[in-house]
């Protein structure tokens, strides 16, 4: 199989560089965030102003991805915050746990001193 030539694309300091790989066989493309939600902006603002179906499509279409995008972001902070509560809830199960088996052995050990006396 042949590599073939793609280009890598990624923001520095808010402009964009295009950065010459060879990859096989699939397309890497890798876009912060910040710059896609503004690329999708332009894209719906750009095709917004034009009375062309093809355009009107267009803009339909670029809305529908900005809207998707806002609904994946809002579903990944989502799940953030319910992993943080997790790990708490996780930590806070593993120190009950620990303070238990404290205490059991403590207890324990005054059953077997009162058992010898």
């Amino acid at each position: 199989m042949a590599s073939e030539t793609v280009y890598r694309c990624y923001d520095v300091n808010e402009g964009e560089c295009w950065e010459q790989m060879r990859v096989l066989p699939e397309r890497v493309c890798v876009m912060k965030e910040s710059s896609l939600e503004k690329k999708l902006q332009e894209l719906v603002a750009e095709f917004g102003a034009c009375n062309d179906p093809k355009f009107n499509k267009l803009a339909q279409l670029a809305k529908q991805a900005q809207d998707s995008h806002n609904k994946l972001k809002q579903s990944v902070d989502s799940l953030q915050e319910s992993l943080d509560y997790l790990r708490i809830c996780i930590k806070y199960q593993i120190f009950d746990l620990e303070a238990t088996r404290r205490e059991n052995k403590y207890l324990r050990k005054l059953l077997d001193e009162s058992g010898k006396s």
